[in-house]
Order: C-alpha cells, then structure tokens, then sequence
C-alpha cells in the first residue's frame, strides 16, 4: 500500500475581499500530474450547500508553494 508523506502544509485558495464577499473553499483534492504540476479541484462558495457552490481548479507549478486559480470546472 502507497504512504503519503506530509512535507509543508500551505493555502491552495485565499479569498482576496473577505471584508466584501463571503467565499470559503472546501473539499481539496490534489493529484501530481506526469509533468509535476500539482492539480486541486475544490468546492467554492458562500456555505455548505449554498447555492452558489461550484468545483472550480487550482494548479501550482512549484510543488505547491504557489496556487493559480483556472476557474471553474
């Protein structure tokens, strides 16, 4: 059976106007892609089982340490 090995821990989503806009992430799943980049999907959205949750992908090229958001999936 494979090991996961938890080397840092970091934010994949920060929500840039909290201080407007309720939006929270959940769900993270990442995935290391053949070419190294690390893939998320992860649940956006006001609440749980808020109407506007959608799954939406993030990507770091750096091992993690970096996440761009591409939006919705």
């Amino acid at each position: 059976m494979a090991t996961i090995e938890c080397l840092r821990t970091g934010l994949v989503y920060r929500n840039s106007k909290p201080h407007v806009h309720s939006v929270h992430a959940y769900f993270p799943s990442v995935v290391l892609l053949d070419n190294g980049d690390l893939l998320c999907t992860l649940v956006l959205g006001e609440a749980f089982e808020a109407p506007n949750c959608h799954i939406c992908v993030a990507r770091s090229t750096d091992g993690g340490e970096t996440w761009h958001l591409e939006g919705p999936l």
